[in-house]
Parts: structure tokens; C-alpha cells; sequence
């Protein structure tokens, strides 16, 4: 059950600031979690991605079956960005991949403390730059 106390009382929000799409900031990986694809992703996810067609169901049920088998970890920041990267099967890392795309940026594979990139995108999200 939710805790729905009013905890507190304000006589304005001075501190807080706009953020803009394009804007970057420095900070370091404070949690990696690791979990099944599916895990990590948002019903606004499942909602984007929902086949508009028959034709396309078939897809989208292949795609889903394979999220539910392929292993992932979600990179979590100080300044509480988030990115999900899937991990090989092979343990081979191919440099074309998100995570070799992150070892050839950031010159190592993630690990809590590493300084990292993160930058606003288009929707409002703060995610990792890769």
C-alpha cells in the first residue's frame, strides 16, 4: 500500500530547473541490475511497439518471445538516468552492439562508478550517450 500522507508543506519549488532536450551532464553508474529483457521495459514501451496490423503480430510475438530469453542489464546514473542494454549469449561482445558501442565510448565495460555522458532525448528521458 502507498504511503499517501501530505509529508510536508512549500512556499515554492526554487531549486528545481528545466531540463531540454539535447542537455548533457557528467555522473557515474551507481546500479547496474541484470534480468530478462522484458523486465526493464515500460508499458509505454509495449504500447509503442504494438503491431498496428495482422501482418505484423507475428513479428511482434517473435520479438516479445525472444525479449523474455534475452539477458539484460539497466544502467542506472546518480542524476537517475536509465539505459537498457541486452547482453550476448556468447559472452563475444561485437563492436557494432550497444555494449561494444560502450566500451569503444567510455574505454571499458560498465561498472558501478565509471564516469559516464548522459543526455536528454526527444520524449523528455535522460538516458546514457552511446
Amino acid at each position: 500500500m502507498e504511503d499517501t500522507k501530505i509529508t510536508d508543506s512549500l512556499q515554492s519549488l526554487d531549486g528545481y530547473s528545466d531540463i531540454q532536450a539535447g542537455m548533457r551532464e557528467k555522473t557515474k553508474i551507481k546500479e547496474i541490475k541484470r534480468g530478462k529483457a522484458t523486465l526493464f521495459y515500460s508499458g509505454h514501451y509495449w504500447d509503442a511497439i504494438k503491431p498496428k496490423t495482422n501482418e505484423a503480430m507475428e513479428d511482434f510475438a517473435n520479438r516479445l518471445n525472444y525479449m523474455k530469453e534475452q539477458d539484460a542489464i539497466e544502467l542506472v546514473t546518480e542524476n537517475g538516468a536509465t539505459t537498457i542494454i541486452s547482453l550476448p549469449q556468447s559472452k563475444l561482445v561485437h563492436p557494432k552492439s550497444k555494449l561494444g558501442s560502450f566500451k569503444r565510448i567510455y574505454g571499458s565495460f560498465p561498472k558501478v562508478g565509471l564516469e559516464v555522458l548522459t543526455e536528454v532525448n526527444q520524449q523528455g528521458f535522460n538516458q546514457i550517450v552511446i
